[in-house]
């Protein structure tokens, strides 16, 4: 064994210090990182920043913007913390609420070693046919609520596999980030939590604000013979982990997956993964850049080609572009209300987002 544990520094993803660094105004992350005891390697600190900028924290000069600001308050990976925004944002705040608390704490689903397949089994039950491990912990959490008022909740939680100190430390994260978004002015406790949950049951608003945190955490499911293969940008072919919901599942409704993390152990794995479509992330994905070859939409660099008529495609870009405004004056404007000045946008996302219901 080493002498001495490998330095935090040196183990952890930097994105969280590097926008603390630009919060107080410490000047370049490379310089001021570079003079740590034990620095960390140039090229994850490169890594960090570029995320930051990916995701719309940090500007093209490294500069912290409004919504880098905001993420600043939240202790939170950056990832989680824009999720929980948008849920907020976007009136799915109950499934945004329990999802950053279990990606910030723990699962709270429970393996035993000799009831492995009932364990399975049960997280399949809560995940239905949505394809996401996101949604299992929020049906999870639901029915653990709902039990909890019969005064049921430890046998809820033996039936079904869950931990219930996991569940409980969950619950008391979510009401710590209810106080944390109304200090920065995105929750306004007063009309109580009805106000910001209009769309916490719609399936595909959920699964879109899911892929506007885990962005650019996406995998393209490609369909060979009766399989699927799975694709990322930086490491090209990657498996399911054997935990997820997804891992049994041969054939996929929509064409993408967003996840929480990757994983290497025998292969590289994703954890923590939810089926998303493509009008999920050209509306709540990375920026639309034209095609090079031609008609089409790219993202991630290129990587993500996007096809369809050109009425279709100029409708998509209006209607992103439409969005982000609302979204940046959002972000500036915490009081503002995008569910009365953005009534026309936001029912036009969501209906788009509907016409590719091919889940059911």
């Amino acid at each position: 064994m080493l002498e001495y544990q490998l330095p935090e520094i040196l183990r952890t993803p930097l994105q969280e210090l590097c926008l603390h660094i630009k919060s107080l105004q410490l000047g370049s992350v490379g310089s001021f990182l570079a003079k740590a005891l034990q620095p960390p390697d140039p090229l994850s600190v490169e890594n960090a920043i570029e995320l930051l900028k990916t995701i719309g924290a940090l500007g093209d000069a490294e500069e912290l913007t409004p919504l880098g600001r905001h993420l600043c308050t939240l202790p939170l990976d950056p990832n989680i913390g824009k999720m929980l925004l948008m849920g907020a944002i976007f009136q799915c705040l109950n499934p945004a609420l329990t999802i950053a608390a279990a990606l910030a704490h723990r699962d709270p689903f429970v393996l035993p070693i000799n009831r492995k397949e009932e364990a399975d089994a049960a997280k399949r039950s809560f995940a239905g046919v949505s394809c996401s491990d996101h949604i299992a912990l929020v049906k999870a959490f639901e029915g653990y609520k709902d039990a909890k008022r019969n005064g049921r909740e430890r046998a809820f939680c033996w039936e079904n596999f869950l931990s219930p100190v996991t569940l409980q430390m969950m619950e008391d994260m979510r009401n710590q980030f209810i106080d944390l978004l109304s200090d920065i002015g995105f929750v306004d406790k007063s009309p109580g939590a009805s106000a910001y949950n209009q769309y916490s049951h719609d399936l595909e608003m959920v699964c879109a604000v899911l892929c506007a945190g885990l962005y650019p955490n996406v995998v393209q499911c490609k369909r060979r013979g009766k399989r699927t293969a799975f694709y990322t940008k930086e490491v090209g072919k990657v498996d399911i982990h054997p935990a997820s919901v997804n891992a049994g599942v041969h054939l996929f409704p929509l064409p993408y997956m967003v996840y929480s993390e990757k994983v290497k152990t025998t292969s590289i794995f994703v954890r923590d993964s939810t089926n998303i479509s493509d009008y999920a992330l050209l509306l709540f994905g990375g920026n639309l850049i034209p095609s090079k070859m031609g008609e089409g939409i790219e993202m991630l660099g290129g990587y993500l080609h996007f096809s369809a008529s050109k009425s279709v495609l100029d409708l998509i870009r209006k209607l992103r572009g439409e969005l982000d405004k609302l979204l940046n004056r959002k972000v500036e404007e915490p009081g503002f209300d995008i569910s009365v000045e953005g009534k026309g946008v936001v029912s036009a996302v969501v209906e788009l987002l509907h016409s590719q219901n091919v889940r059911y």
